[in-house]
């Protein structure tokens, strides 16, 4: 009988193993499947003054994940989340593009798709002036190219 007892103690200690490797498995593949980027920033984040940005300058909001630029036609902002996966992306100054660490996408200077994998552009957000004159970006107000 103290044989059946232990033989049946080492199934069910055996169902419970399988079940939490089960349960923990879902759990890693649920969150690998989440997008990184997913909840994006509310509220309008101040740049700085517009004389503060120089002619075809890039200004990098690394914790706010945006990068903000000057042409001759005025101010623009992208989102640094890599439509492809939503790594972030890097801005290699000596090459003059953006990068992405993770899977290789490259971006022009105004967000263009270069090379894939990402399908698409990094997003444009809206830029204003706030009531002291100073540059603010919209994380959540996409523009249309």
């Amino acid at each position: 009988m103290a044989e059946t007892l232990d033989r049946r103690r080492i199934l069910m200690l055996g169902a419970a193993a399988l079940a939490a490797a089960a349960g923990l498995s879902g759990y890693v593949s649920a969150a690998f499947l989440r997008p990184l980027a997913a909840g994006r920033q509310r509220g309008a984040i101040v740049v700085g003054y517009p004389e503060d940005i120089a002619d075809d300058g890039l200004v990098l909001l690394a914790d706010a994940r945006l990068v903000v630029g000057r042409t001759t036609e005025g101010f623009f902002a992208l989102s640094l989340v890599c439509p492809h996966l939503g790594c972030v992306v890097r801005w290699l100054a000596d090459e003059g593009r953006f990068h992405c660490p993770c899977h290789g996408s490259q971006f022009t200077p105004d967000g263009g798709v270069l090379n894939g994998p990402a399908s698409g552009d990094l997003v444009a957000l809206a830029v204003g002036l706030d009531d002291l004159g100073r540059l603010v970006v919209d994380p959540s107000a996409e523009v249309i190219q």
